[in-house]
């Protein structure tokens, strides 16, 4: 065992009784949210009814992923989620536990699930979507609690259950889906301290903030952003009243100091975290990570949404305060993912729930808006009309997704934007090329392909392209038309940074299925 498999070795037995103990006092200020005397105000505002719809909300994601992905037969496997897979069999991967790819706290909690229910794959797929679902419930209760409007915290949880990008990454055991799910729950606490700012209640808030973090520290300014919840919603005398937070924030650096210094360290070897701004225009340009935001009916909600937070709009200054909070946590969840190379869908999970009950909270302005309760039905109407648009624009999108699910069932290459397939035998010779592959197919039978991931560096492609005389071979097989994760995202950004021409096509055997690759040479030295 080398130097870096030794020091990974003592970090992960250093980090697992320490996971464990923040999973605990996370729980225990969770507990004592719902259950203490002092909150029963603001629980008052809910009723069994409510809980109800949020449960059968809950169900029905869970259906999409069941039935819709068929999330156990057909089940999508992700990078990093075989260590999970190992972790549920009560298994070690050949290669050691890495802290930063298998997050030492979810892969315990498939151990502990593997060793108490099962080893099974229906196992590890429902113990995903448990894990996962429950944000669902805990941004639809947000977003009436915040709103004042149950049927604000309805449409909140339907429009998570139809959403693509979260209805697919719910089915997902590598550690997105939790995250996500535990950011609805900062977000709910946040809710409660602008209701109620005392000790207790503002220390949960900061603890599960901080659990957030240590899930996916990528979520940092999501976690940050929930501060204007409580600010701009409750007491703006708040950050004077250091005897109410500062014993919470202390609890939570101090569980938070030492995973963050791991993961830095872990990190500082990673492409991902040495990009920075320059890639920010590719990443704003790029439409898909925009979807379905960008989408008439969810657009729409977003723009009463937005509306609702300017002054001069007529919205209740409840709705509108609602509406900055929302929109300062929204905005400001875009970071620090979007100075990652691998800025994706499944990074703005937290900012997508957000601007979820941000456009609920302008459906709420648009059906009370003063001058507008002459027309309050037409209102209502056009409210309910874009929250089911957005529903169905979701469930169109799934099914469009849903066939490509699994990384078996791709039946497609993706093809890239105004450029035309190949077709043809290649004429270049690999040998002589900068040829970049992921299927192991072509790069066996070449003997030596680039990793893809290095397209996404313009100075290593050029110093290839000035090595080789100029000639850059792109291989795009079927697995980069996967809906989601790093090597789809790799191919979206890719593929606007550079022109390519089309090359060839090569049909190769893999034990009796047809692998497609699509060859494309680059025209202009990047």
């Amino acid at each position: 065992m080398d130097d870096r498999a030794l020091q990974l070795e003592r970090l992960t037995r250093l980090l697992e009784p320490l996971a464990l103990l923040f999973l605990a006092v996370a729980l225990v200020v969770t507990i004592a949210l719902v259950v203490r005397r002092s909150n029963r105000e603001v629980w008052r505002a809910l009723r069994w009814r409510d809980l109800l719809v949020y449960l059968a909300l809950v169900a029905a994601g869970v259906g999409v992923s069941l039935v819709h992905f068929d999330s156990i037969g057909n089940h999508a496997w992700r990078p990093h989620e075989e260590a999970l897979w190992f972790a549920l069999r009560g298994q070690v991967p050949p290669e050691g536990w890495h802290p930063l790819e298998a997050q030492t706290l979810v892969r315990l909690l498939y151990r502990g699930v593997g060793a108490i229910v099962g080893t099974s794959i229906g196992v590890f797929a429902v113990t995903a979507l448990v894990l996962g679902s429950g944000g669902v419930l805990l941004a639809g209760l947000a977003g009436q609690l915040l709103t004042g409007r149950r049927w604000a915290g309805y449409g909140v949880a339907a429009l998570l259950v139809f959403h693509p990008t979260l209805a697919y990454w719910r089915t997902n055991a590598f550690h997105v889906a939790l995250p996500q799910a535990v950011f609805a729950g900062v977000l709910l606490a946040a809710v409660l301290v602008a209701r109620r700012a005392d000790r207790l209640n503002v220390a949960a808030w900061l603890i599960l903030g901080s659990l957030c973090l240590y899930l996916r520290q990528e979520q940092a300014g999501a976690v940050l952003g929930t501060v204007a919840i409580p600010l701009l919603c409750g007491q703006a005398d708040l950050p004077r009243r250091w005897r109410v937070w500062l014993p919470g924030l202390v609890v939570a650096v101090l569980l938070l100091a030492l995973p963050t210094v791991v993961t830095l360290d872990l990190a500082a070897d990673r492409e991902d975290y040495r990009m920075g701004l320059r890639f920010l225009p590719f990443f704003l340009a790029n439409p898909e990570l925009w979807e379905p935001m960008s989408r008439p009916g969810l657009a729409g909600l977003l723009v009463l949404g937005l509306a609702a937070a300017v002054p001069f709009a007529g919205a209740e200054p409840e709705l509108r305060r609602a509406a900055w909070g929302l929109l300062v946590v929204a905005v400001l969840g875009l970071l620090p993912s979007i100075l990652f190379i691998s800025f994706g869908q499944r990074h703005l999970l937290a900012s997508g729930t957000a601007l979820a009950i941000l456009a609920m909270v302008g459906a709420c302005a648009l059906v009370a808006h003063p001058r507008l309760q002459r027309w309050r039905v037409s209102a209502l109407t056009l409210a309910v009309g874009l929250v089911a648009m957005s529903a169905l624009e979701g469930w169109g999108r799934l099914m469009d997704w849903s066939p490509r699910y699994s990384q078996t069932q791709t039946t497609r290459v993706p093809e890239l934007p105004d450029t035309r397939p190949p077709s043809g035998t290649p004429t270049f010779d690999p040998d002589t090329c900068a040829t970049y592959a992921s299927a192991w197919q072509l790069c066996g039978e070449w003997h030596w392909c680039h990793p893809p991931k290095d397209l996404t560096d313009p100075a290593l492609v050029r110093a290839r392209w000035d090595q080789l005389g100029g000639c850059v071979v792109w291989a795009v097989d079927e697995t980069d038309g996967q809906v989601a994760g790093a090597r789809h995202e790799w191919w979206t950004v890719v593929s606007r940074m550079y022109r390519w021409q089309p090359e060839g096509r090569v049909l190769l055997d893999d034990n009796g299925y047809e692998v497609d690759i699509h060859l494309y040479r680059m025209t202009e030295r990047p």
